[in-house]
């Protein structure tokens, strides 16, 4: 049994690892063209991202978040 984790800040890296453990080829033409599809030319343009307002520890939209995700915190922070 195997446990994969990605990291959205290393979105291709994760993407890269899932491919492995899918069976899926990402160094082939068309393995390429979906990562360019999603990343760009230069790996770093994170086309499917969704931007979200920062909010810093302390704030009552972070606690409430941190108590509803607290094993997500702490897999992140192992990661």
């Amino acid at each position: 049994q195997r446990m994969i984790v990605g990291v959205t800040e290393e979105m291709e890296e994760s993407i890269h690892r899932f491919n492995i453990i899918a069976g899926i080829n990402d160094k082939s033409v068309k393995g390429r063209v979906c990562m360019k599809q999603f990343f760009g030319s230069s790996g770093k343009e994170k086309r499917n991202s969704v931007s979200y307002p920062k909010i810093e520890k302390g704030h009552p939209a972070w606690d409430y978040l941190a108590e509803r995700n607290e094993f997500d915190i702490e897999l992140y922070e192992m990661v």
